[in-house]
C-alpha cells in the first residue's frame, strides 16, 4: 500500500501537476516482471490457439496492472489485476477472431500499464500466423506481375499481380530516368492474386506522356520489374 498526493503549481509553465507516491518506511515500490514479452499464435482453417505469459510483482508494494485490449483477433485473460509482493498470475492470450482473418501474418502491440514507477508501460508484442487457403488463392502462389491491360471503353488500365508471402507490398511506376511517377499499391497483403487500376496519371494528377515505363513490384519474397509501353 502507498499514499498518493497530487500537487498543483499554479504559476509554473503549463500549470504543472506533480504526483508524489510515498511507501511505508523500508518498503520498496512495486516492480512488474514478465516471463516474456512476445506472444505467438497460430491458426489454421479457423482453429483456436493460445499463448501464456506470467506477470510477477518482484517489488514489495502492491502492484496494480492492466493490459489494454484493443486487438481484433486475440484477448488477454485476465486483462487486469492486483498482486502482492512475490505473487504472480498467468495471463492467457486467446485467439478469438470472428470471422477468421485471411491467411497471412498479423501483428499487434499490447500495452501493459502498471503502478511500477520504473516501468509504467511495457509493450507485449503479439503475432498471429493464419494458415490455409481461401477461395481463389493458389496453395503455393508465385510472385508475378502480369502485362498492363488497357480498358478499351475508358482511360483506365489494369495490372494483375500475385503475392507469394505475407507482408508489405508496393507497386510503383517509374520513367526511364528512374523518376517515380505513381505509387499504385503500398500496403500489407496476404498471399494471393490482386488487380489494380491505373488512370495513366502521375502522383500530382497530370497525365504521363507516351513512352516506356518500368513497373516495380516489391514484396517480402521477391521483386519483379516489368517494362511496359504507354501509348496515348
Amino acid at each position: 500500500m502507498y499514499l498518493e498526493a497530487e500537487v498543483f503549481i499554479p504559476f509554473a509553465r503549463d500549470q504543472a501537476h506533480l504526483t508524489f507516491r510515498a511507501y511505508p518506511e523500508g518498503q520498496l515500490p512495486p516492480y512488474v516482471a514478465l516471463s516474456k514479452t512476445t506472444i505467438e499464435l497460430e491458426s489454421e482453417d479457423g482453429s483456436a490457439d493460445s499463448d501464456t505469459l506470467s506477470v510477477v510483482n518482484a517489488g514489495e508494494a502492491e502492484l496494480e496492472w492492466t493490459i489494454l485490449d484493443e486487438c481484433s483477433w486475440a484477448s488477454p485473460v485476465p486483462a487486469s489485476g492486483t498482486l502482492l509482493s512475490g505473487e504472480l498470475v498467468e495471463v492467457e492470450f486467446v485467439y478469438d477472431a470472428s470471422p477468421p482473418p485471411d491467411p497471412g501474418l498479423y501483428e499487434h502491440a499490447f500495452p501493459l500499464e502498471s503502478n511500477d514507477p520504473e516501468s509504467p508501460v511495457i509493450t507485449i508484442d503479439a503475432t498471429l500466423t493464419v494458415e490455409g487457403s481461401s477461395s481463389g488463392v493458389d496453395d503455393d502462389p508465385t510472385t508475378s506481375l502480369d502485362p498492363l491491360v488497357r480498358n478499351p471503353s475508358g482511360p483506365n488500365a489494369e495490372l494483375a499481380f500475385t503475392v507469394a508471402e505475407p507482408g508489405p507490398v508496393s507497386l510503383r511506376v517509374y520513367d526511364l530516368s528512374g523518376r517515380l511517377m505513381r505509387t499504385l499499391v503500398d500496403e500489407n497483403k496476404s498471399p494471393g492474386q490482386y488487380e489494380v487500376r491505373w488512370d495513366g496519371r502521375a502522383e500530382r494528377g497530370g497525365e504521363v506522356a507516351s513512352g516506356m515505363y518500368y513497373f516495380l513490384l516489391d514484396t517480402p519474397g521477391a521483386n519483379v520489374t516489368r517494362s511496359m509501353a504507354i501509348l496515348k
